[in-house]
């Protein structure tokens, strides 16, 4: 129904609903993408996982497992 209606329209009606279509899919694409980093920025995924993985032993010091084989 919808080609049949944009079929008999005139090519210059055609193209300002073309454009019209193509800049509102534009906008809601950067509005998409906006609020993405927006959300990222106050959010900080992934830093909060740092807080319930604390390590239960102290971290091994190397200097200590220094062996000379010679």
């Amino acid at each position: 129904m919808s080609v049949a209606g944009t079929a008999s329209l005139g090519p210059q009606t055609n193209g300002k609903i073309g454009v019209v279509a193509f800049v509102f899919i534009v906008l809601t694409n950067m509005l998409g993408a906006i609020l993405g980093v927006l959300a990222f920025v106050a959010f900080k995924p992934g830093e909060s996982y740092r807080w319930f993985t604390q390590p239960c032993v102290p971290p091994v010091v190397y200097s200590i497992l220094h062996v000379d084989l010679t």
